[in-house]
């Protein structure tokens, strides 16, 4: 007999338990999480670190500035604040500047300079150099960035002037007859070919050609740079400089990748706006084509983009009259810091601003910017005469009388002599050597390479150093630096850097003025070698002052000697001295210089950073991602 199986009863829900327990809350889920969290971003970023955005040119080319594209950085805090880190001098600083430093009303915001002088210091600017001198014996050491700072700030800080491109176009012939355009277009030529290889050659027939990529020697044969090497330094992009005699200039007006005009629609004059996409390659007019190469200022006859006497109309709605200044629309035209405007709608001379200061306002924000431009509304800063003749809300045209430096163009007046050659060479054929030199002629560096061959004796002459090691170049390629820099010598072989010679050398002074640059390469006997690179970089030169003169204010005056005539100026740092009375004098001060030096407002005009005025070390710059990478 067959026993079925008995299933037990289902059970039964306990009317107690929660069917669904409930999820535990996370701390971040809540609004205390997110207020933790949003005070945490606001500590770091007051106390730890804070980003900044590069206003200014002052800090170019380290630091590429600009209201819109300038470049965004990270300021570390804790060094100097939490740790007792002492700033070191080359390094990029934050600070607060005052604006009572230069007798204005009272107001801090933020600065960035480079630190090159400490508290108790007495540091001389002198024909582009650094010198720290000694109180006592008067003795002046010459400061280097990559002994004190790092041989990685040096390679940082050098600014190409010349990178060679060694194909060369052939040259249509001339011929009786030709049209305009046929002969502007044999300059043109012309033009590019000097500004891709501005090197003097001097060498027998046949013995130095120009290939494609690449200049063959075979023989002796000897390049020297073609022109002066100066502090110019260029920022790329709409150039307030005018093209004359463009003799394409009536063309309909062109406009930048950028939308920016070269020329103003309803301008008669045949001047036009040039854009500069590289300064190092020259500067190319947009309608003619034309080049021109080395970028100088105001030369009689190269290149022929020149800065205009007389500038072009402006277009003003006065919306406020302010105390040393205005505010304006900007209806058509630009205006720059350094311009003279005047307005045509009044008598002569009665109303005439001359602009320090541009801002641009954006809604409530106020910001200092390098131009203001058509449809833009912004406060122009400056003396201005006879203010009670301008009439608010009406539009007048202003002439304008452009300054000869701008927020675009700075230098050119001084001759750098701190310089730095680069070579890419292959020997195909052993036989004779290699000479290098580049400096100036008072001082510069030397090296003497065997290429296979004997390598001659230098003449012992007075201001040349050089190089201790002469190697031999076997066949094959081969990378060569060679660099006279803060009164050194610097050279590297196949990536490999040799013991770097320190000399003692004194400041210049006056013998500035008369200084000539020197780059040369010299190929001795009967060797091969085909030159694949052949450029020449400059390095940082501290001018005495500002494009425009001296602006020397009360803020520490007493311990600043500013002597032009003897190229020097000598600056006495503050120290702290703890059996004085404490005051605004008796502190730890700091000299800060722009790497722009041309166009830098730092200690040379305002005086020194007191020490509660550090906020930090730039960093880092963050964006542009194109332009990451840790600041030196």
């Amino acid at each position: 007999m067959a026993i079925a199986a008995s299933n037990p009863p289902p059970a039964q829900p306990d009317p107690s338990a929660d069917p669904k327990p409930k999820k535990k809350v996370k701390f971040i889920d809540t609004w205390t999480g997110l207020g933790v969290f949003v005070l945490g971003i606001v500590l770091v970023r007051t106390y730890l670190f804070e980003p900044f955005k590069i206003p200014s040119g002052s800090m170019e080319p380290s630091l590429i500035g600009h209201q819109d594209y300038g470049d965004r950085i990270v300021t570390n805090k804790i060094p100097f604040n939490y740790l007792g880190t002492e700033p070191k001098r080359f390094e990029t600083i934050v600070f607060d500047y005052d604006s009572a430093w230069e007798g204005q009303k009272p107001g801090k915001k933020k600065y960035i300079k480079r630190l090159v002088g400490l508290p108790g210091e007495t540091i001389v600017i002198s024909g582009g150099d650094l010198f720290l001198k000694d109180p006592a014996t008067k003795r002046e050491r010459i400061l280097r960035k990559w002994e004190e700072g790092s041989p990685e700030l040096q390679e940082n800080l050098w600014l190409p002037v010349s990178v060679a491109r060694f194909t060369e176009q052939a040259l249509p012939a001339e011929k009786e007859g030709e049209s305009a355009d046929e002969r502007l277009a044999r300059e043109i030529l012309q033009d590019e070919n000097h500004a891709a290889f501005p090197w003097n050659v001097e060498a027998a027939a046949g013995a130095a050609t120009r290939e494609r990529g690449a200049l063959r020697v075979q023989g002796a044969a000897a390049l020297e740079y073609a022109h002066a090497v100066s502090n110019v330094y260029v920022k790329m992009g709409h150039w307030p400089f005018w093209h004359r005699g463009c003799p394409k200039a009536h063309l309909p007006p062109l406009v930048s990748p950028e939308g920016v005009p070269f020329k103003d629609p309803k301008e008669t004059t045949e001047t036009i706006r040039p854009y500069i996409a590289s300064p190092w390659t020259g500067v190319r007019c947009p309608h003619c084509g034309r080049l021109a190469f080395p970028v100088e200022r105001d030369r009689e006859t190269e290149p022929r983009i020149l800065p205009a006497n007389a500038g072009p109309r402006l277009s003003l709605e006065v919306l406020e009259v302010l105390p040393g200044g205005l505010r304006v629309k900007v209806l058509n035209g630009t205006v720059i810091p350094g311009d003279r405007i005047a307005s045509e709608d009044a008598p002569a001379g009665a109303v005439e601003l001359s602009v320090e200061r541009v801002f641009e306002l954006r809604g409530e924000e106020r910001l200092e910017a390098p131009e203001l431009r058509a449809q833009q509304v912004g406060v122009l800063v400056g003396p201005l005469t006879a203010n009670e003749t301008i009439e608010k809300g009406k539009a007048a045209t202003w002439h304008v009388t452009p300054k000869e430096s701008t927020p675009f163009f700075y230098g050119g007046g001084n001759t750098a002599g701190d310089l730095k050659l680069e070579v890419e060479l292959t020997v195909e054929q052993a036989g004779g050597a290699l000479e290098l030199r580049c400096g100036s002629h008072v001082r510069h560096a030397a090296w003497v390479l065997s290429l296979g061959g004997e390598a001659p004796k230098l003449d012992a002459a007075e201001g040349v150093y050089e190089v201790a090691e002469r190697p031999t170049l076997a066949p094959g390629a081969h990378r060569l630096s060679l660099a006279y820099v803060d009164g050194s010598v610097l050279a590297e072989l196949d990536g490999r850097a040799l013991p770097p010679q320190t000399l003692d050398v004194k400041a210049l002074g006056k013998a500035a003025k008369s200084l000539k640059s020197l780059a040369r390469v010299v190929f001795h006997g009967a060797a091969q070698v085909k030159v694949t690179q052949l450029n020449l970089h400059r390095d940082l030169y501290y001018t005495l002052e500002l494009d425009g003169g001296p602006r020397l204010t009360a803020h520490h005056n007493a311990m600043r000697k500013y002597d032009p005539q003897e190229g020097r100026y000598e600056l006495q740092i503050p120290k702290y001295n703890a059996a004085e009375e404490a005051s605004e004098a008796n502190v730890d001060g700091f000299m800060m210089l722009g790497d722009n030096s041309p166009s830098s407002q730092d200690s040379r005009v305002w005086g020194f950073v007191p020490r509660e005025n550090i906020v930090g070390q730039a960093s880092l710059v963050w964006w542009p991602p194109t332009r990451w990478r840790i600041i030196r």
